[in-house]
């Protein structure tokens, strides 16, 4: 997959039916087995991507809660 500069693609939806679930400890890193990322024009990524504090997450909760998550990229993690 690839993603171009000012994108975002959803990578990963995992929806259970008819579930009530509420969790206050839920970390957007929970489901995550494996991430390779490539960076064009040898630039390095500096923001650590496993770190659950790196992620906006929101929560939708009720029948059917959802947990969004979101891994942002600026320029300001991006280094030669």
């Amino acid at each position: 997959m690839q993603i171009k500069a000012k994108e975002s693609k959803k990578f990963f939806w995992y929806d259970p039916q008819e579930v009530f679930y509420i969790d206050e400890s839920y970390e957007c890193t929970r489901m995550i087995d494996t991430i390779e990322m490539s960076i064009r024009k040898n630039k390095i990524l500096t923001k650590d991507i496993m770190n659950p504090d790196n992620w906006i997450h929101q929560r939708k909760d009720g029948r059917n809660a959802k947990e969004i998550c979101t891994f942002r990229i600026t320029n300001q993690d991006l280094k030669h």
